[in-house]
């Protein structure tokens, strides 16, 4: 199951996302902080260029 798991999220996101995500898992566990990246704006669109 573990493996199945780990097989869909490193063709989904990368092996490189599959390692930041075990690691903040790991975090979790120890009671550490997680690594995040910092939020960011979401522009919205104007509709029709007036608004």
């Amino acid at each position: 199951m573990f493996e199945e798991a780990h097989t869909i999220l490193e063709d989904e996101y990368g092996s490189t996302m599959v390692y930041w995500f075990m690691e903040n898992a790991q975090y979790l566990i120890n009671g550490e902080m997680i690594i995040g990246e910092a939020p960011q704006k979401i522009k919205t669109k104007k509709v029709l260029g007036i608004f």
